[in-house]
């Protein structure tokens, strides 16, 4: 049992389950396909993994793959797990796949098929060799008794043990709304390709010189290092990674794209970012309800600034991301990264062509055994305030995961009254950290439409209203969030974007 699960200071683990393939080699067929868990409530415990297919091609069925995954939940979920000397109880949270992997462990048709959402009953058309999701076309929600009782035909096409998973919703509990594959490489991948590449003669794609400033603007940046990789030029954006779409919706994209696209698709892209903004923090939890709509009026303009045909499953999925955000919680916490980063971890394992598995069960048993042997070095108990000298520097930690810096990309937070800081140095006393910095003597909202950027938190300010002559003092309880400095076309000005993980919750 890894170190965080020695006492933990819970009564029940909320878990959820990740499930997705994984080819191990270029020259062969051999892929695994692992079935991983983190537990909602203890943040800081590490993905575990459950079990582990190794074959050259996926499981033939879901009931060879997940037969007894169910009877030992169903177990666990019954008489729970004891650790030490305490009892606790077990509950399934949600189940997150990307598109392929969920319709093969539901049993049902692949999301580009005629009847292929999970969510609803609508029946997609076909243009030529595509198909697409109509908007506005009669549906109704799909419900987990129906579907048990092979209610839905034209959906499902293999028998699936979860439907005798206990506690387990099919409809609602397993995810659609995951970030990583829905927004990132899903919704905003399509739309940078449709900007550089164009569909047929819809007159969205940029122009030659567009591209080349939209990619000089993009390697200008100097975002903060809670982002590891920097953004590439258009011209690779086919070979980008989840993490660079991420950055790109998050933060510079209104900033970056404004001017090189058309308007109606400007304002259109608008709604997604002020949607998935909403959507990617607790902190407006009260605006989600918001997001909901902008999400329907993305879906619904969709085919007005592009084209009907052009609706896929991602596009329409869209219209469901409420549904999994107001019943599991931000999109971070049904987001399938840091179970990517563990298959990632699970391949390096693996050395050779022969006793692939074996080979991984070994080492991730060795792993274990180290993991148990550290009790001491639970992430649990770190500290989550420090101020501490780097070279020249002083390096700030407010709180896990928002850390400030004197090098212009971590140099940036806002107050609980919405003042933009940047960040000089801190001190430290007692448990107590305070930040010390300067603020602008204006700084203004950034947009007003589809609402104001005041409601995200969103300012525009000049360098030329930074006062630098008055140092300011705040105590690290009074600040809400770091910010991202994005320089815009003028010189010397600057839009300051929240990054969502950072809010106090």
């Amino acid at each position: 049992m890894p170190s965080v699960l020695f006492s933990p200071a819970v009564e029940r683990f909320e878990i959820d389950f990740f499930v997705d393939g994984l080819p191990l080699y270029k020259s062969s067929r051999t892929q695994f396909w692992p079935i991983l868990m983190g537990i909602h409530n203890l943040p800081n415990a590490p993905v575990m993994t459950v079990a582990i297919f190794c074959g050259e091609s996926k499981p033939l069925y879901a009931e060879e793959y997940l037969g007894q995954f169910v009877e030992e939940m169903n177990e666990l979920q019954r008489v729970g797990i004891v650790i030490g000397k305490r009892h606790y109880t077990v509950h399934l949270r949600s189940i997150i796949a990307d598109s392929p992997a969920r319709a093969f462990i539901k049993g049902v048709k692949s999301h580009n098929a005629y009847s292929a959402c999970m969510k609803c009953t609508i029946i997609t058309e076909r243009d030529g060799s595509r198909l697409y999701f109509p908007y506005g076309a009669p549906c109704e929600s799909r419900l987990h008794g129906l579907f048990c009782e092979d209610k839905y035909p034209d959906h499902k096409i293999h028998i699936t043990p979860l439907v005798r998973l206990d506690q387990c919703d099919i409809i609602c509990d397993i995810v659609v709304a995951e970030a990583m594959h829905l927004f990132y490489k899903g919704v905003m991948c399509k739309l940078l390709i449709l900007w550089t590449e164009g569909f047929r003669d819809l007159g969205c794609k940029m122009t030659r010189r567009q591209q080349r400033e939209l990619s000089a603007h993009l390697r200008s940046l100097k975002l903060p290092s809670d982002f590891q990789r920097k953004l590439r030029d258009l011209q690779y954006v086919k070979l980008w990674k989840a993490s660079e779409f991420k950055m790109l919706l998050h933060v510079p994209g209104f900033v970056v794209l404004k001017g090189r696209i058309n308007n109606a698709a400007y304002q259109h892209f608008m709604l997604l970012f002020v949607a998935v903004t909403l959507l990617s923090t607790s902190y407006h939890r009260a605006k989600w309800e918001l997001a909901n709509t902008l999400l329907h009026r993305f879906v619904k303009d969709y085919g007005t600034v592009y084209s009907p045909v052009l609706l896929n499953s991602n596009v329409h999925n869209l219209l469901h991301a409420y549904e999994d955000v107001h019943r599991f919680g931000e999109l971070r916490t049904i987001s399938a990264e840091k179970y990517e980063a563990k298959l990632h971890d699970i391949k390096q394992l693996v050395h050779s062509g022969r006793n692939s598995l074996v080979q991984a069960a070994n080492r991730l048993q060795e792993l274990w055994q180290v993991e148990y042997a550290r009790p001491g070095c639970s992430s649990a108990g770190r500290e989550e305030q420090s101020v501490r000298p780097v070279g020249s520097d002083t390096v700030a930690t407010v709180r896990h995961g928002f850390m400030l810096r004197k090098n212009f990309r971590d140099q940036w937070c806002m107050t609980n009254l919405g003042d933009v800081v940047m960040y000089e140095t801190a001190t430290k006393s007692g448990p107590n950290v305070t930040v010390h910095g300067y603020t602008f003597s204006n700084q203004v909202p950034a947009f007003t439409e589809p609402c104001s950027s005041a409601e995200l938190n969103i300012y525009a300010a000049s360098m030329d209203d930074l006062d630098t002559v008055t140092l300011q003092h705040y105590p690290s309880s009074t600040l809400m969030c770091k910010l991202a400095a994005v320089e815009t076309e003028n010189p010397g000005e600057y839009v300051f974007v929240p990054l969502p993980h950072t809010y106090l919750q």
